[in-house]
């Protein structure tokens, strides 16, 4: 039975790693093609990864690599490594897409092909509609995506399992049977063995039922993303370990939009290894739209969710506590955690930082002086009385983060003598001579 691959993703010229694991699929896949080497000018090169979880996982390499031989076509391998506790799938997928990428940079492939069949993407379709996901999950796997300039492309994705399987009856293919595949143990089995059937009989024509439903979600996802896209150009700013943007304008958008807002600030600070929940998106979602002016919500991998009047920020922390003290014994230049340089002189040190000048009388009045984040109970003191620090920040409307940060230049009597992020200098007694001290943000 004639398989045609489809143009698009298979073109004259390319050079493909082809991800074989010795099931009918990839065997199949590899002999496609393996026959199309010389007409359309391809190089080919076989990935093959050892889970090492059944016993047969050794004869199964060992019956890829005689295969490629008999292809005459280039053969790597992993092996999988046993490991503690965590989510095997997870790790194991990581690993084998890992491996796949770095083959292609060795061989310089532009492509890798995996052997995702119809039957898989219905499958896959349905278990995420149970279980959950975002917009673009519910399209299922992509035909082609890319990752570090190589593209990923499933060129099986429209062909059904009994077509594969009538394919390789007619040309006698060998192929390697997983004995795990008849087991209910994992979650895609018991929807192959129970759910599917049962659907087939609804509508045998099922598979491409949800072809066109992966469709219409993609086609609703490249609208949603362009309208994300024109938000972020315009309303978002990123930063290391921190996305925000403003909540009026993010109100605006429709609720699909703002959605895919969030998840694409809580991707890049997480670099797309955690999924939120339907209900932790719509809790983020809450603290934005709340008629409340400030609130926060905590979301996985240690990233949260903060407003502060009509600044909405997404962030993720180390883990470390954001509070410092550093001494300040005289003139000298002084790292600040941060990465900005705090310059004590007799003149400015940099002309784009921004400075102060301090009067003194007596050097030995004024250092050590020390920079420091806040603490409970500071004050600042103008001309017209003391503030606290915690009714300023509040008045300019500053967020949690940046007043926890807040570098402040306190005197040896522990009096605020700058604050420094808002250049705010408190009222001090005149002198006969002058310190320069300049902060420069990196």
């Amino acid at each position: 039975m004639p398989i045609v691959l489809d143009r698009n993703l298979v073109a004259d010229r390319d050079h493909i790693v082809v991800a074989v694991s010795g099931g009918i699929d990839s065997m199949v896949l590899l002999d496609l093609l393996a026959s199309l080497r010389v007409r359309r000018k391809l190089e080919l090169v076989v990935a093959h990864v050892d889970h090492q979880r059944r016993r047969s996982s050794a004869e199964d390499a060992r019956f890829v690599e005689s295969r490629c031989k008999d292809y005459g076509i280039p053969f790597e391998m992993m092996r999988l490594e046993p490991a503690g506790s965590g989510n095997f799938h997870d790790r194991a997928r990581k690993a084998r897409y890992s491996f796949f990428l770095d083959v292609a940079r060795r061989h310089g492939a532009n492509k890798v092909a995996l052997a995702h069949q119809a039957d898989d993407q219905a499958e896959t379709i349905l278990m995420r509609i149970v279980r959950g996901a975002g917009l673009s999950g519910y399209a299922g796997m992509p035909r082609r995506s890319e990752a570090d300039g190589i593209e990923l492309v499933r060129p099986l994705l429209d062909v059904s399992r009994a077509e594969i399987a009538a394919y390789q009856a007619e040309r006698g293919l060998p192929y390697r049977d997983d004995e795990s595949n008849a087991e209910d143990h994992y979650t895609r089995n018991r929807f192959r063995h129970h759910a599917m059937p049962a659907i087939a009989k609804e509508n045998p024509r099922y598979l491409q039922k949800f072809a066109q439903f992966a469709t219409y979600i993609d086609e609703a996802c490249a609208v949603v993303g362009r309208l994300a896209d024109e938000f972020a150009a315009v309303s978002v700013a990123s930063e290391a370990g921190r996305v925000s943007f403003s909540a009026s304008a993010f109100l605006r958008l429709e609720p699909a939009v703002r959605k895919e807002v969030v998840k694409r600030g809580f991707d890049r600070l997480t670099e797309n290894a955690v999924e939120l929940s339907h209900a932790q998106m719509l809790s983020a979602i809450g603290i934005i739209a709340s008629s409340k002016p400030r609130g926060s919500y905590d979301l996985p991998a240690g990233c949260r969710i903060e407003k502060n009047y009509d600044i909405v920020a997404i962030t993720r922390g180390d883990g470390a506590d954001p509070a410092f003290s550093i001494p300040v014994p005289g003139f000298g230049r002084y790292p600040l955690p941060n990465g900005s340089i705090l310059f004590v002189g007799v003149k400015p040190d940099d002309i784009d930082g921004i400075h102060i000048e301090l009067c003194y009388n007596n050097l030995d009045f004024v250092f050590p002086m020390t920079v420091r984040t806040r603490r409970n109970g500071d004050r600042i003191a103008f001309a017209y009385g003391t503030k606290k620090l915690k009714d300023l920040f509040i008045d300019r409307k500053l967020p949690m983060d940046d007043r926890n940060r807040m570098p402040l230049l306190v005197g040896k009597g522990g009096e605020i003598l700058w604050i420094i992020g808002l250049n705010i200098k408190a009222a001090t007694p005149p002198g006969r001579d002058k310190i320069d001290i300049t902060y420069t943000r990196r």
